[in-house]
């Protein structure tokens, strides 16, 4: 996963323990991690609808500037491509959360200003979608903007991947079934 991952390593506490007592019993983890997976890409895509991060909070409030253009149902939601790609993957004794989206991790952990060049153009052109005027011999009508650079103001951090004290909850409650054979 290139975008960004949350590994989650427990080694103390009442997880850890049960974990360590699953593996004691039945010496293969990969079920009882692909369940734990399962648990937490549910839990992380349910944030989404939220706008909330791991521990409950809301996420930081969206720009006027973003609000005025926005066209999907809320905040890093426009698409819900960063949403649906939420996914796990057991390696070993280990389970991963998180997705290969590459601007994920600048959603996950914020990012300071930037500015944003053209690369392989003289200008950058963007604004509402050209369109067609003028009826049967219609022409096109391009950009609203055309410029050199833009100065991105920056992200601020919108977690969403990480272990909420319901996800381990659920998690615990989910590896005491196993343990009881359940």
């Amino acid at each position: 996963m290139t975008g960004v991952s949350l590994d989650i390593v427990v080694d103390e506490g009442d997880l850890g323990r049960q974990l360590q007592q699953l593996a004691d019993r039945a010496g293969d983890l990969r079920d009882a991690l692909g369940e734990i997976g399962e648990i937490m890409t549910a839990s992380t895509q349910a944030r989404f609808g939220q706008g909330v991060d791991p521990s409950g909070s809301p996420w930081a409030p969206l720009a006027a500037s973003t609000l005025a253009l926005k066209k999907g149902p809320g905040t890093l939601r426009e698409s819900l491509h960063l949403q649906g790609s939420i996914r796990y993957q057991v390696d070993g004794d280990a389970v991963r959360i998180g997705t290969d989206v590459p601007y994920a991790a600048a959603h996950q952990f914020g990012r300071d200003a930037w500015t944003i060049v053209a690369r392989n153009k003289q200008a950058l052109a963007f604004g509402p979608p050209a369109s067609r005027v003028g009826g049967k011999n219609a022409r096109r009508v391009g950009p609203a903007y055309v410029v050199k650079k833009v100065e991105h103001p920056g992200l601020p951090a919108r977690p969403f991947l990480g272990l909420s004290t319901q996800d381990e909850s659920d998690i615990l409650a989910m590896l005491a079934e196993y343990l009881a054979g359940g």
